[in-house]
């Protein structure tokens, strides 16, 4: 069982989950930190301008990822609410 903020139960599937993109986007983010920093220790321009773009994909990643979950979110709260569920 899982309790949110305010202390009531909910169920597993209620429980906030990160999509695809979500975990995507920020392991490639982190990855991309790993390359620039690696990029700047040993002086190499083209690793480091790599990385740079490889956190923007990964940040855009990510944002996509958190988009997406907020509209399956808002799709879900709308439908319990059609359905006369409280929260």
């Amino acid at each position: 069982m899982v309790f949110d903020a305010s202390g009531h139960a909910g169920t597993l599937e209620q429980e906030a989950r990160m999509n695809r993109d979500q975990v995507w986007g920020r392991l490639n983010k982190a990855r991309a930190k790993v390359k620039e920093l690696t990029g700047t220790f040993v002086g190499h321009r083209a690793l480091i301008s790599q990385a740079r773009a490889d956190f923007t994909a990964g940040r855009d990643q990510a944002e996509f990822g958190d988009a997406k979950s907020a509209v399956e979110e808002r799709r879900l709260t709308r439908r319990r609410d059609r359905l006369g569920h409280a929260r």
